[in-house]
């Protein structure tokens, strides 16, 4: 992902405000948090909502967000009441979802 990816997609408006993700590496978070014994060699993103409009929001990724590798974006999503994560693809311009157990 560019860093212009990361800025298009802080542009969401959720509840009046601007939608903000960061990266698992992002200064404001202890070095390599995440456990294991070496770096994450992904670029990863994370963030936690209440309420979330998830076809809004998949919608404006869809429509406002140049994507260097858009068949590489997988977003995982676990909403309120699901039991697990899903995984979120976008590939031949449509969205898949891959239930995570």
């Amino acid at each position: 992902m560019r860093s212009g990816s990361l800025k298009q997609i802080n542009q969401y408006e959720y509840y009046g405000k601007k939608f903000r993700i960061i990266s698992i590496n992002d200064s404001s978070l202890p070095k390599a948090w995440y456990g294991g014994d070496k770096y994450a060699e992904a670029r990863i993103f994370i963030g936690a909502y209440n309420s979330l409009d998830l076809a809004d929001f998949l919608s404006y990724l869809k429509r406002n967000v140049k994507w260097e590798f858009p068949d590489w974006v997988q977003l995982i999503v676990k909403e309120e009441i699901d039991f697990m994560f899903k995984i979120i693809t976008f590939n031949d311009d449509s969205l898949i979802g891959i239930p995570v157990e």
